[in-house]
């Protein structure tokens, strides 16, 4: 459970120079008015254990990393679609979200 707690805190979101994901700490700077659609250093990631600069990151792909992995050992974001499979037919699907708690919850999708 250490681990878990640890990266609880980690972010992604999708550079605005690369268009590539970048994990890391979040960074918001709240001197910039990110409601200025030119103002990109407004949101930024900072790759963590590295020297790299804050990469600035479209806040609408800003996600958290819910501390879980999925079969194929890949980590599982807030706001990713989850498949779950019942007995090897029954698909029910799910959106990773947080609450205002910050309490993680799964919101149920039927999709035909």
């Amino acid at each position: 459970m250490v681990g878990l707690a640890k990266e609880r805190y980690l972010f992604r979101g999708i550079s605005t120079r690369t268009n590539d994901w970048v994990e890391g700490c979040y960074i918001r700077d709240v001197d910039r008015d990110d409601s200025l659609a030119l103002n990109e250093f407004a949101h930024k990631i900072q790759p963590l254990y590295s020297q790299a600069w804050a990469h600035p990151v479209r806040p609408e792909t800003i996600s958290q990393y819910t501390g879980m992995l999925d079969k194929n050992k890949q980590k599982i974001w807030e706001n990713d679609i989850v498949m779950e499979l019942l007995y090897g037919k029954y698909k029910h699907f799910y959106k990773i979200v947080y609450n205002e708690l910050d309490n993680m919850n799964c919101n149920f999708y039927n999709i035909d």
